[in-house]
């Protein structure tokens, strides 16, 4: 539930600058429908030329910039963390551990630069660590771990 939440206050501060562009401008402003969302859609590529009109307007010029640079480095992030589990795979000393979350951060933690953290999605390791219990409706999910097989790269 929290990292539905979580998720679901990442896309509001994304769209924080939208909706605060759409008040000044179209609400307050009276600017029509659609110069005001493309107006708005600007801001998020620091395209905006004219002088803000009210105060929401401002508050959108300045933080639509900032939602796109915190999206850019969360997608690098992301990128990142793919190209790091990849390379660890493929040195053949990748060991991915799934199940709660502290202890499945204390036990990557502990496993140093072979330790890869299971999220929502089957990651390519060598080895595979299931913390927990596993729930009923997730015992599908357990068999086709079970059916597995990686290959070591390099024939070893």
């Amino acid at each position: 539930m929290k990292t539905v939440l979580y998720q679901m206050g990442k896309v509001l501060l994304f769209l924080l600058p939208l909706v605060l562009g759409m008040i000044g401008l179209w609400a307050l402003g009276e600017v029509p429908l659609l110069d005001a969302l493309f107006s708005c859609i600007n801001m998020y590529v620091l395209n905006y030329g004219d002088t803000p009109e009210n105060v929401f307007v401002e508050l959108a010029r300045w933080l639509a910039p900032i939602t796109t640079v915190s999206g850019i480095v969360l997608a690098l992030r992301s990128i990142r963390d793919q190209v790091r589990c990849l390379v660890r795979y493929c040195l053949g000393d990748g060991v991915a551990v799934y199940g709660p979350v502290e202890s499945r951060d204390l036990l990557v933690a502990r496993l140093g630069r072979h330790g890869i953290q299971g999220g929502d999605k089957l990651l390519p390791a060598r080895q595979y660590i299931l913390l927990g219990r596993c729930p009923a409706e997730g015992q599908g999910q357990l068999q086709r771990f079970h059916r597995i097989t990686c290959p070591r790269p390099g024939g070893r």
